[in-house]
């Protein structure tokens, strides 16, 4: 395909018909956009996806309502199964994968179980997390890089003796997982993108995961926006099928999540802005919020 190409919904479906791809990998923010079209188009150009066997979604959080638009749109037309991959370029990238169920009978979508010669754990305060208990996802075996080149005090930082067995090097990972009792992993957040607003812990991801939920929600991204020290506001920018009634939309948040994660405002925009690398651009939606002085 000509560069930039896999943005296009129609190029990557000629693509797929004209040379019988068996393998397709999408970032989940891609993998929505391109689901929607299909949605959009009906069966006869799912059609078009017949050789397809496997989708591979990795480089975000894969969310429930992914995966059942994916079931419905795509994976129910042809048979295709989707499963979700996880893994920084620290560690040679995928290090776990998780194979998503075919009906539409779960609320959590984990990455799943460390690939071959691969070890993970989940440490909090230097202990390792209880089950079910949230703490930073760390990374040890063969795929481990070197270190960040030329830059030792980063390599220094990240990359470290483990405290649950000393002598082996892990890479810390920045990204809060916990274990589920089958043996799989939940994804929760990136460390950087939990917040505290007057004192209470805040994971931005799942505030996105739930407003996903919503029967008329295509897609959505949460960001925070400081307008003093004393003032920190959630914003939640939404895709919607059709125009959603924001006060509905509120009040089936409250039903399922505490008051101090309800956005302070929701924002329907036509598409969330992608980067280079087909992930959401989160800069740029903080960016748009530049102008916002009052809490609504």
């Amino acid at each position: 395909m000509k560069p930039f190409a896999e943005r296009n919904p129609f190029v990557i479906v000629e693509t797929i018909r004209k040379h019988n791809v068996s393998v397709v990998h999408f970032v989940p923010s891609m993998l929505s956009v391109f689901l929607e079209h299909l949605d959009c188009k009906g069966g006869a150009l799912a059609a078009g996806l017949g050789s397809v066997r496997y989708v591979f979604a990795s480089g975000e959080a894969l969310s429930p309502e992914h995966v059942r638009r994916f079931n419905d749109c795509w994976g129910a037309r042809t048979g295709a199964r989707l499963t979700n991959l996880y893994g920084p370029t620290e560690a040679t990238v995928d290090v776990t994968y998780f194979d998503c169920p075919t009906n539409r009978d779960f609320t959590v979508i984990p990455i799943g179980r460390p690939i071959d010669n691969t070890r993970l754990y989940i440490i909090k305060e230097g202990r390792q997390a209880a089950l079910g208990e949230s703490g930073e996802l760390c990374i040890a075996g063969v795929g481990l890089a070197r270190g960040y080149l030329n830059n030792p005090a980063l390599t220094q930082q990240k990359f470290t003796d483990n405290p649950l067995h000393p002598g082996e090097r892990i890479y810390r990972t920045g990204d809060i997982a916990r274990w589920h009792p089958d043996g799989n992993i939940e994804y929760l957040d990136r460390e950087d993108h939990q917040v505290k607003i007057r004192g209470l812990r805040i994971e931005l991801g799942e505030i996105e995961n739930t407003i996903r939920e919503h029967a008329e929600i295509v897609d959505c991204v949460a960001v925070v926006k400081e307008i003093s020290e004393s003032v920190i506001l959630i914003l939640a920018y939404i895709v919607a099928k059709a125009g959603v009634d924001v006060a509905g939309l509120k009040a089936f948040l409250r039903a399922r999540l505490p008051d101090y994660m309800i956005p302070n405002r929701i924002e329907e925009i036509p598409e969330i802005p992608l980067t280079s690398s087909g992930k959401a651009d989160r800069k740029a939606l903080s960016a748009a919020s530049s102008t916002l002085k009052q809490p609504e």
